[in-house]
């Protein structure tokens, strides 16, 4: 299975460098089928508020709330210790296809559309991006 991680952190860095930290992360990505996915959220305040993530404009990640309650059952959501939270796909299919939203309060934070690509796979695919 393969391992693919989606993050926010050089969106973030090039926003607050111009000065648009309001700015939503965006990212849209084919994924091939059957791989696993992290897509991630950094809170972007202070304030203790939790992240609420959508998918196709429903909630399916939020305190007490999880993808399974939906019907994605091959997502798992994790809020990380006063830093944000992230969904875990694993083995990515044409049920998690669209748009998935992540809100932090009222202020939108990430947007990633994702889609899928039905293939046999056999490659490994890794992402990690960082400030330079």
């Amino acid at each position: 299975m393969h391992m693919l991680y989606l993050s926010s952190v050089l969106s973030m860095c090039l926003y607050s460098n111009i000065g648009f930290s309001s700015i939503p992360f965006i990212v849209r990505k084919t994924i091939l089928f059957n791989t696993s996915v992290n897509i991630n959220c950094s809170l972007t305040s202070n304030v203790s508020l939790k992240h609420v993530w959508w998918f196709n404009g429903k909630i399916i990640f939020a305190n007490g709330i999880q993808p399974s309650e939906i019907g994605i059952s091959n997502a798992q959501g994790n809020f990380m210790d006063k830093s944000g939270s992230y969904i875990h796909f694993d083995g990515f299919s044409e049920i998690n296809s669209g748009i998935y939203t992540c809100t932090e309060g009222d202020v939108l934070n990430a947007i990633y559309h994702l889609d899928v690509e039905l293939g046999t796979g056999g490659e490994s695919y890794n992402s990690a991006e960082q400030c330079v």
